[in-house]
């Protein structure tokens, strides 16, 4: 896990006023969006972690726009300036179909954070059979056949920072 304000600072800098959190989970990447003067949209699966991820970040301050879901069928809304996915595609089975939604949501040079174990190490996820032989280069390659490139950002090993070409 590395630290969010890593990528919030990034997102400042580069103009980004409001990101579309998919997999937001418990609202910790938008409550500290919404210091940062960002404008959230807090996308999950319907559960109580959603429930308390939203009432968490309203009682920061903050009014993110909430968006369900399906894992299965992924269907994003489009033109969208800038997706997080953190610590969220090892849950995925097929994280490639997920990728591809991405670009189609990104608007042209929109851009694509993600942060997992598999941006760097081979074998990240031994409990997704699927997932076996997609870390490290193989994962850059698979952001690249997507239609993403690399962002050059200067961090070491998170996360990864890609724009929709």
């Amino acid at each position: 896990m590395f630290n969010y304000t890593v990528i919030l600072e990034l997102l400042s800098k580069l103009g980004v006023d409001k990101v579309f959190d998919y997999g937001a989970g418990i609202g910790t990447f938008l409550a500290l969006a919404h210091t940062y003067g960002m404008a959230g949209i807090f996308a999950d699966v319907e559960s109580n972690t959603m429930k308390f991820g939203l009432d968490r970040i309203k009682s920061l301050g903050g009014s993110p726009t909430p968006m369900t879901v399906d894992p299965h069928l992924p269907s994003l809304p489009r033109d969208l300036d800038c997706i997080a996915c953190t610590e969220v595609l090892e849950h995925v089975y097929e994280p490639e179909l997920l990728i591809e939604e991405f670009y189609s949501a990104l608007r042209p040079g929109g851009i694509l954070v993600v942060s997992e174990s598999f941006d760097y190490v081979d074998e990240f996820c031994a409990h997704l059979p699927t997932h076996r032989g997609k870390g490290g280069q193989r994962f850059d390659r698979i952001l690249e056949d997507a239609g993403f490139r690399s962002m050059p950002t200067g961090f070491l090993l998170h996360p990864s920072v890609s724009v929709r070409v």
